[in-house]
């Protein structure tokens, strides 16, 4: 019998770059009282106070509803509270008042993107660089939509543009780390995080996929260190982001740690990753493997079926699941979870030999 081998996780997240971070700089409204508002509107929004200047953008609109440039900054408020969909319609109010406003024809592309209509969010990018083609911010995002759409040699293409166009912009960096590691070439990506974490040396993400790097070379101290430096840097991130950085910058250490044959600062690790976060599927996957390599059946069983729980199309927790269930002599579960990992993954040669292996012995 035979189980599927554990690997370091690789964060695969993409940044969208919030129409927040630049503010283009407008040119004076007409109407002295309502360019004054506009500009105090704008800057209580640059402080984050985004109820403030949403409620003062709406009185300025309800005077000068034809005000394209106050219809794109409530748009901007609309969407850093989280309401992506009032956003898009005051970007396209803007658009329809003024379509040659390049910077709300960008942030309504963002708007598309986190409301995951990748396609025309592509259009709007495309758009906004028709008129701004150096702009490194515009074909960043617009490298990103390529890479959800699926056209990932587009997507590499114009993150090298972006990078072409703008050397310090660290997320085309890390993006294009990701997609190069994605096709295997792992020095390029090395080479594409170690730029990134040279421009920004907090940058946790790009220092655990580093790590990966290096853990899929084999170079396990290197792994190790870049792990350890990821956890160091979590904590500055807010919350939520850090609960799960931790769990699996820990997890990525714990395995590892497990590659080296150190199962104690292993199972330290991966313990460490559940404290932080006890519905972390990938931390519950590999311990079971590390119980199970030491032939503790029922914790093994345990955690693959928390990993199943946790995430029900994981292959390889069933697969692996069937393995432990059959040393227990529990052939009927044992079957069962088989034949679940081929239906999820058609073409896995473990689980197929591992149920021709247990029907041949029932025979």
């Amino acid at each position: 019998m035979t189980t599927s081998p554990l690997s370091c996780r690789f964060i695969n997240r993409i940044f969208a770059v919030a129409c927040a971070l630049v503010f283009i700089s407008a040119p004076a409204l007409a109407g002295g009282g309502n360019s004054n508002e506009y500009d105090k509107a704008r800057s209580i929004y640059q402080t984050k106070r985004y109820a403030e200047a949403g409620s003062l953008l709406t009185r300025l609109l309800a005077r000068d509803p034809n005000n394209a440039q106050a219809c794109n900054l409530l748009g901007k408020v609309y969407h850093q509270m989280g309401k992506a969909n009032e956003a898009l319609l005051q970007y396209e109010k803007a658009l329809s008042l003024d379509p040659n406003l390049v910077e709300a024809r960008f942030n309504y592309g963002v708007a598309l993107f986190d409301l995951n209509q990748y396609a025309k969010a592509r259009d709007a990018f495309q758009a906004a660089l028709s008129v701004s083609p150096q702009n490194s911010e515009y074909r960043y995002n617009y490298a990103i939509s390529l890479e959800r759409l699926g056209d990932f040699e587009g997507a590499i293409d114009s993150y090298r543009k972006a990078i072409e166009l703008d050397e310090k912009n660290v997320y085309a960096h890390y993006s294009l780390g990701r997609m190069l590691f994605a096709r295997g070439d792992l020095d390029g990506a090395i080479s594409e995080y170690k730029t990134a974490l040279s421009i920004d040396a907090n940058f946790a993400e790009a220092m655990n996929n580093l790590g990966v790097v290096y853990n899929t070379q084999g170079k396990m101290p290197e792994a190790i260190e870049c792990f350890q430096a990821a956890l160091r840097m979590r904590p500055n991130l807010p919350e939520a982001e850090r609960n799960l950085g931790r769990a699996q910058a820990h997890t990525s250490l714990g395995i590892a740690y497990f590659t080296q044959g150190d199962m104690k600062k292993a199972l330290e690790e991966y313990n460490k990753a559940l404290l932080i976060d006890p519905n972390f599927a990938d931390a519950h996957y590999n311990l079971a493997l590390l119980y199970q390599k030491a032939d503790q059946l029922d914790p093994a069983v345990r955690h693959y079926q928390m990993t199943i729980k946790l995430d029900p199309k994981n292959a390889l927790a069933h697969n692996n699941l069937g393995v432990a269930y059959n040393k227990q002599g529990k052939t009927d579960l044992a079957e069962a979870e088989y034949r679940t990992a081929l239906d999820l993954k058609g073409d896995y040669p473990e689980a197929k030999t591992n149920l021709d292996e247990l029907t041949k012995n029932k025979k």
